[in-house]
C-alpha cells in the first residue's frame, strides 16, 4: 500500500508546524520515530493512495513543490516541515491531479499501527507456543536515515532470529503478510494448507517465511516441483537467506543423488529439493525423519496422486493403474502373464503406500504446504482432508491494479485449421502491436518446427525483420538426425532436409544467448531514456517508432517453458496449436504477465502483454462454430472474464484472420488483420444458448442482486462472463431478458430501489420540474432534445436524484416522451 501522511507532535505545534511524508508501511514508519520522540506524536491525517499515474515519490515531490510557500525553512529542520495549513490543501491537490485516494479515520490508522502487534489466538485449541512468524528483513533504519520499507510484522520473542545480512532487500506487500499469518496458523492448527497465488505474487517468499517460523524440531524440509528449473529457482540465494541455512545443507536431488551421505551429516536442519518424478525414490531415506514438505506447482502431478491410486473394480479384481499401463507400454509388451500382473500390482501397492506417506502421514510429516497458480479448485475443496484449506490472498486483477503484474490485452480470431497463413497473421499481429519478445506455444516439437520454418523463410526472403527462434529442447534434433530408423527417416526426409538447410547468423536454438542480447538492448533503451518514457506514458503515447531499433524476437516453444520460465521482457504470447489444453494455456499466460520492473520497487511501468488466441475450426464451407471448436476457448475466455482476472468482454479484442501475404509488417503502420465486424463472442454465446435454457426470473434476479448489477452495460458484461463460466449448467442468464420474461421491467429485474419516500430519486412530478429548471440554466442541452438517451444521461450527471438514465421509462412506467415535454422545451 502507498500512503501520504502528516505527522503531528507537541514540539511541532510550538511553531504551528506539521511533518509531511510518504511510506508504504505506517507501522514501520512509526517505528523510525520511536527513538527520537520522548512524547510520541501521531499520524493524522493519513491518505491511502488507491490509483495514480505518478509514483509515490513523485506525488510527494509534486505536493511539496506546489505548496512550497508553506514550507518552514528558517530553522534548518528539513524540507518536510510545513505550516499546518497544508492539511486542508492536500485533498484539493489529489483531485487536481486525478489521484484516487482515501482519507483514513483515526480508527483505521490505529489498526495499521497495531494490527501486527496482537498475538495469534486460537480459541478452540490450547497452543501457547503459537507465535507470529517473523519475516526476515534488513535492520530497521534510524530516523535521520532514508526510510527502508519493512513488512509490518513484529518479531515474536519466542522465535529464534538470525538475520544473515541478506543481499536481496525484500519489501513485503500487505496480502503477503496476511498470507504468512494465515498459513502459519493453518500449519499450527491443521498441519496443512493450499496456497493459490498468481504467478508473480510472491509464492516462494510467502512459503519461506512460513517455513522459517516452523523449523523448530524439524529434521528436514522437502521442496518438490515438477520441473528442474522451478527447483533451482526455489533454492536461490534470495529465498535461502530468509531461513538461515547454509548452502552445504541443501541437496538438489536432480544434480546429486547421494542422499544417504547427505543425511548423515551432523547438521540439524537440511533441505532436499526434488522433482515429482523422483520424490518416491527418496522415501526409504527420509521416512523416519521429522519433515515439512512443500508441494510447489501442485496442480501438476500431486493432485493426480489423489486421483490415481490403485483401482479395485466392483468384482473385487485388481485393476492395473495408468502407472502400470505406462510401465507395460515402456517395456514394449503386448500381452502379460498373471504373474506379471501380480508383480505390477505389487509395485502399485508399494507406490500407493509411498503416496499415502507423503499425503496423509502425520507422525513424521509435521506440515504440508501445497501451492499453485491454477489448482483444480473444486477438487481441492472436496479433498480438504488431504490438501487443507484452499487460500487465495489476492487475484491477478488486484496484482495488475497494484502494478505487480502487467495488463493483459487478449485478441481472439477464428482460423481454419487448414489455413497455411497462420504464420503471416502471427507476424502481422506481433509487429502491429509493437511487441518485442514473443512466444508461440505448441503441444508438439514438430508443430513448433513447422511454424518456425515458415517464419524462417519469411525472414530469409526479407519480408520480415522479426528474428525466429526454435526452443523445443536438444532432443528434437537428435531424434530426427540420429535416433530414427531408416524407414522413419524416409517418411520424414523433407523435414530433415529443411533442418539441414537452415542458415542464420545468430544462435536460434539458445535462449540464454538470446536473452542476454535482447535484455541488454532493452534495458539500455528503457533506463537511459526512462524520463522520455514517463512523459510518453503520461501523454498516452506509445514510442513504437523510437523502439524499433530494438531487435524483434519470436520464439516457437513447447511445454517446458509453460512452468517456471521467467523473463520480464516477454510481451507477446500466441497459442498457435489446437492441441493445447486449457490448463496449459493458463500456465503459459503466467509466463508473460511478470512486470517490467521499471516502476517503483520493481513494479510494472510500461509493459503490456498481447495474447493471440485463435479459435480453430476445420470446415471448408462454413465458419460457424461447433462443439469441437468452442470447448477450449470458452474455458480460456471464462478465465479472463472471471473475478480472478477481471477483464470485461469489451476488453477482449476480436480481430480478422488477415489472409494474404506479408505487407510492411515492420513499420507498425500497415496491418492486414483489421478489426472484424462479426462478433466471435456472440457466436459463442449463441452456441451456448442453443443447448441451454434460461433460468427463472427469480433465480436471475437473486444472482444480479448479489453481484450488484445496476445497468444494462453491467448486465451485458456480467451475463457473458457468467454464462461462459457456467456454460455446462442447464440454466443460464438470458441474453435479452425483456424478450424472455412477461411484463419485464429493468428496475425490478436489477433490484433498483424506488426511492420516492426516502428522496433517493425524484417523483415524476419533481423530475419534470427539475428538467425545466436545468434547461433554463443550461440551454445548450436543448441540442439533444432529439437524442433523449443522451439528454437523460447528461441530466443524471448534473443531478444524481434523477433515476438511472437508461431506465426512466421503467422507473416511471410511462414513455420517455411523456416524461420530457419536448414541445414545451422547444417553445420555451
Amino acid at each position: 500500500m502507498k500512503y501520504i501522511y502528516i505527522r503531528q507532535h507537541l514540539a511541532y505545534g510550538l511553531y504551528n508546524a506539521v511533518k509531511l511524508g510518504l511510506t508504504t508501511s505506517i507501522a514501520n514508519r512509526d517505528a523510525t520515530y520511536a527513538t527520537g520522540e520522548i512524547i510520541r506524536g501521531e499520524f493524522y491525517p493519513v491518505f491511502k493512495i488507491i490509483k495514480s499515474y505518478l509514483s509515490l515519490k513523485d506525488i510527494e515531490s509534486k505536493l511539496k513543490r506546489k505548496y512550497d510557500y508553506l514550507n518552514i525553512k528558517e530553522f534548518n529542520g528539513g524540507t518536510e516541515f510545513f505550516n499546518i495549513q497544508i492539511i486542508d490543501l492536500i485533498e484539493e491537490f489529489f483531485k487536481e491531479e486525478g489521484i484516487g485516494y482515501k482519507s483514513l479515520t483515526k480508527e483505521e490508522i490505529s489498526k495499521l499501527l497495531h494490527v501486527y502487534k496482537s498475538e495469534i489466538i486460537q480459541p478452540e485449541i490450547i497452543q501457547p507456543e503459537i507465535i507470529q512468524p517473523e519475516i526476515i528483513q534488513p535492520e530497521q533504519p534510524q530516523p535521520e536515515q532514508p526510510e527502508i520499507i519493512q513488512p509490518e510484522i513484529i518479531q515474536p520473542e519466542q522465535l529464534q532470529s538470525v538475520i544473515p545480512h541478506p543481499q536481496h532487500e525484500w519489501i513485503a506487500r500487505d496480502y503477503q503478510i496476511e498470507a504468512i499469518e494465515y498459513g502459519f496458523n493453518q500449519l499450527m492448527t491443521n498441519s496443512k494448507f493450499y496456497l493459490e497465488l498468481p504467478t508473480g505474487g510472491g509464492k516462494s517468499y510467502i512459503t519461506y517465511n512460513i517455513m522459517a517460523a516452523c523449523i523448530e524440531d524439524l529434521d528436514l524440509i522437502i521442496i518438490q516441483s515438477p520441473r528442474k528449473i522451478v527447483n533451482s529457482q526455489n533454492i536461490s540465494d534470495k529465498y535461502i537467506q530468509l531461513i538461515n541455512i547454509q548452502k552445504e545443507n541443501i541437496l538438489n536431488y536432480s544434480l546429486d543423488n547421494n542422499i544417504d551421505s547427505f543425511l548423515k551429516s551432523n547438521t540439524k536442519l537440511k533441505i532436499i529439493i526434488v522433482c515429482t518424478q523422483s520424490i518416491k525414490l527418496i522415501y526409504k531415506y527420509i521416512k523416519d525423519l521429522k519433515i515439512l514438505i512443500w508441494f510447489d506447482e501442485a496442480h501438476y502431478g500431486i493432485e493426480n496422486w489423489v486421483k490415481e491410486v490403485l483401482q479395485i473394480d466392483s468384482d473385487g479384481k485388481q485393476q492395473i493403474s495408468s502407472e502400470g499401463k505406462q510401465q507395460i507400454s515402456s517395456e514394449g509388451k503386448q500381452q502379460i502373464s498373471i504373474e506379471e500382473v501380480g508383480q505390477i500390482n505389487a509395485k502399485q501397492i508399494n507406490a500407493k503406500q509411498i503416496n499415502n506417506f507423503y499425503l496423509t502421514n502425520t507422525e513424521n510429516i509435521k506440515y504440508r504446504i501445497f501451492s499453485s497458480a491454477s489448482p483444480d479448485r473444486s477438487f481441492i475443496i472436496e479433498n480438504s482432508s488431504i490438501f487443507g484449506q484452499l487460500y487465495s490472498p489476492t487475484t491477478v486483477k488486484q496484482l495488475i491494479a497494484d502494478k505487480w503484474l502487467c495488463p493483459i490485452l487478449p485478441h481472439i480470431y477464428k482460423n481454419n485449421i487448414e489455413n497455411v497463413n497462420i504464420c503471416t497473421f502471427t507476424l502481422n499481429t506481433f509487429s502491429s502491436k509493437g511487441s518485442k519478445f514473443g512466444f508461440s506455444f505448441h503441444n508438439l516439437q514438430e508443430h513448433a518446427f513447422e511454424l518456425f520454418y515458415q517464419h524462417y523463410i519469411e525472414y530469409k526472403e526479407n519480408r520480415t525483420t522479426i528474428k525466429p527462434f526454435l526452443l523445443v529442447g536438444d532432443d528434437f534434433y537428435s531424434k530426427l538426425l540420429k535416433d530414427l530408423t531408416e524407414e522413419e527417416k524416409d517418411k520424414r526426409s523433407e523435414q530433415i532436409h529443411r533442418i539441414k538447410l537452415i542458415e542464420l547468423d545468430y544462435d536460434y536454438l539458445d535462449i540464454a544467448t538470446f536473452e542476454e542480447q535482447f535484455e541488454e538492448e532493452y534495458i539500455s533503451f528503457n533506463f537511459l531514456e526512462k524520463n522520455k518514457l514517463k512523459r510518453a506514458k503520461k501523454r498516452n503515447i506509445r514510442p513504437i517508432a523510437e523502439s524499433n531499433r530494438i531487435g524483434n524476437h519470436l520464439a516457437y516453444v513447447v511445454a517446458k517453458y509453460s512452468i517456471g520460465y521467467d523473463f520480464k521482457l516477454l510481451n507477446f504470447i500466441a497459442f498457435n496449436c489446437p492441441k493445447l489444453s486449457f490448463k496449459d494455456i493458463i500456465q503459459c499466460i503466467g509466463r508473460g504477465i511478470r512486470p517490467d520492473c521499471l516502476g517503483i520497487y520493481g513494479s510494472n511501468f510500461y509493459k503490456e502483454l498481447i495474447l493471440l488466441i485463435p479459435i480453430f475450426y476445420n470446415k471448408s464451407t462454413t465458419s460457424t462454430l461447433e462443439k469441437s471448436d468452442y470447448e477450449n476457448i470458452i474455458e480460456v475466455i471464462a478465465y479472463l472474464l472471471s473475478d480472478n482476472v477481471g477483464l470485461t468482454p469489451s476488453e477482449i479484442r476480436q480481430i480478422g484472420s488477415g489472409m494474404g501475404r506479408l505487407k510492411q509488417i515492420d513499420t507498425g503502420a500497415a496491418y492486414t488483420g483489421e478489426e472484424d465486424n462479426e462478433s466471435i463472442l456472440l457466436d459463442i454465446m449463441q452456441y451456448i444458448g442453443r443447448s441451454n435454457k434460461s433460468m427463472t426470473y427469480d433465480q436471475a434476479k437473486s444472482i444480479l442482486a448479489d453481484k450488484n448489477i445496476k445497468s444494462k452495460q453491467e448486465y451485458k458484461d456480467f451475463y457473458i462472463s457468467y454464462n461462459l463460466q457456467f456454460y455446462k449448467s442447464s440454466e443460464l442468464l438470458p441474453t435479452e431478458p425483456n424478450t424472455i420474461f412477461a411484463d419485464f421491467n429493468w428496475i425490478d429485474y436489477l433490484s433498483i430501489e424506488r426511492g420516492f419516500n426516502e428522496g433517493q430519486y425524484y417523483t415524476l412530478e419533481d423530475c419534470q420540474k427539475q428538467i425545466k429548471k436545468i434547461m433554463k440554466v443550461r440551454p445548450e442541452l436543448k441540442n439533444n432534445l432529439l437524442q433523449l438517451n443522451k439528454l437523460t444521461k447528461q441530466l443524471c450527471e448534473i443531478n444524481m436524484q434523477f433515476p438511472p438514465y437508461e431506465f426512466w421509462e421503467d422507473y416511471y412506467k410511462i414513455s420517455i416522451n411523456s416524461i420530457i415535454d419536448i414541445e414545451f422545451l422547444f417553445s420555451d
